[in-house]
């Protein structure tokens, strides 16, 4: 018959992971500093009505020297909030849930929604 011993999930995989790293020869510091306010990022969510007001919005945050994703619902953008002023002056960081759309934007874009970075656990 089958036993199981019942152990921490977690003890047994951060000790596979130090097992891991150790064998590949990882040295993995961690920084606990704080970062300032303009060097955290944020994901914007752009909201268009069509595929071509999509299309438009993404070419003109190229020019801008953005890198946006298509979606669905419209543009995801993402990066610090020091570059992410260039698109929105007054963008604070303080947001939580919508900003104003920029006029050079407001033909195409119908809502801009603000969610602050993912994060990921080690």
């Amino acid at each position: 018959m089958y036993r199981y011993q019942r152990t921490n999930i977690g003890e047994r995989l951060s000790e596979a992971v130090e097992i891991i790293l150790h064998v590949l020869d990882f040295d993995i510091t961690f920084s606990l500093a704080p970062m300032s306010n303009a060097k955290r990022r944020l994901e914007l969510i752009l909201r268009v009505g069509s595929d071509a007001e999509r299309d438009s919005v993404m070419e003109r945050l190229r020019q801008l020297g953005f890198d946006p994703l298509a979606m669905k619902v419209g543009v995801l953008l993402a990066g610090d909030i020091e570059s992410l002023r260039r698109l929105i002056p007054t963008l604070t960081g303080a947001e939580i849930e919508s900003l104003p759309v920029p006029t050079d934007l407001a033909p195409a874009v119908r809502s801009i929604h603000v969610f602050g970075p993912r994060s990921v656990h080690v």
